[in-house]
């Protein structure tokens, strides 16, 4: 889903968040400004291992236990934490998308080449993959910056900082 996400430039962010946390195999340790619930997506961003979007199995006052496995960081480093607000057709979508690709590996680049005077074709049918396959069907979700660009402005503003 992060993949699609970050072709259509849209996390479908509520509220960022923007501190020092834990990461642990199961999840995220430390003090949460936004509401998280079970069953709700997250993405995370500026990581140096686990940028992405995971599906939270729990939540407790200092812990979001994901579904995925992360790999354990204590940088304390910042980092961008957002809930997300994820259409169910979006999430249609993601699998529709993930299904077509298994079953459409191989599809993903040139359809025919010539090595004399060098001609290449693509396959007209599927353009270079899944972001043509379901171009039309990504458009409605598109944005031109995706939130994490335009987070640190916002955070400076908020704060008072610039």
């Amino acid at each position: 889903m992060y993949e699609i996400m970050k072709a259509i430039n849209n996390f479908f962010t509520y509220k960022i968040e923007y501190s020092t946390f834990e990461i642990v195999a199961d999840g995220i340790v430390g003090t949460f400004d936004n509401t998280y619930l079970a069953g709700m997506y997250i993405v995370l961003n500026g990581t140096y291992l686990n940028d992405g979007v995971y599906k939270i199995a729990s939540v407790t006052s200092s812990k979001i236990t994901v579904e995925e496995t992360l790999t354990a960081e204590n940088t304390n480093e910042n980092f961008y934490l957002a809930n997300c607000k994820i259409p169910q057709s979006f999430i249609d979508l993601s699998t529709e998308i993930a299904t077509w690709k298994t079953n459409n590996t191989g599809i993903e680049g040139v359809a025919s080449e010539s090595i004399d005077d060098y001609s290449i074709s693509y396959d007209t049918q599927n353009g270079t993959g899944w972001i043509s396959a379901f171009y039309d069907r990504l458009t409605p979700y598109r944005k031109m910056y995706n939130d994490f660009e335009t987070a640190p402005a916002r955070n400076r503003y908020r704060y008072g900082r610039c």
